[in-house]
């Protein structure tokens, strides 16, 4: 399996990969420090995944975009998955994204930002609800990007 990831690199610090494999799929889980999101005007993290399943092998981009409305200061964050790979089968995949301080301590509920039937080349978008204002990110914080990707290890006729 293997991930690369691509963002503002001086915002992020202290990336963490954790992979497994289950019985019907792939569990990923990037997990960084952010400091002070409320500061910036725009905020991106990108990366990709390659599940390197024997059996149906997937490819995938994942992104976040953060933006401040200057004219409200309203937070605007909006989550893209992407499958770039080129197989014929369909796989089940689940995306969330959760916040914590950086003792741990849960600061937002997971939300999930994507799920469904994909196919090679579909591409979801979701995003993050504006319920905590600046508050939330004003902080130093830990974001979790939990992504499952399943039903790839059952050949499924077309």
């Amino acid at each position: 399996m293997a991930a690369s990831s691509s963002s503002n690199m001086g915002e992020v610090q202290r990336l963490v990969i954790d992979k497994k494999e289950t019985l019907t799929g792939h569990d990923v889980i990037y997990s960084f420090a952010v400091h002070r999101l409320v500061t910036k005007e725009t905020w991106s993290f990108a990366l990709d995944y390659n599940t390197g399943c024997i059996i149906v092998p997937t490819s995938w981009s994942f992104g976040i975009f953060y933006e401040k409305v200057p004219e409200t200061s309203e937070l605007s964050c909006s989550i893209t998955l992407k499958r770039t790979d080129n197989r014929e089968n369909s796989v089940m995949v689940f995306a969330l994204v959760s916040f914590s301080d950086v003792n741990g301590r849960v600061a937002r509920f997971s939300e999930a930002v994507c799920s469904g039937t994909m196919f090679a080349g579909d591409e979801k978008q979701g995003s993050i609800s504006n319920r905590d204002k600046s508050e939330l990110f004003n902080q130093e914080l830990i974001v979790r990007i939990s992504i499952s990707i399943q039903e790839c290890h059952v050949i499924k006729e077309l």
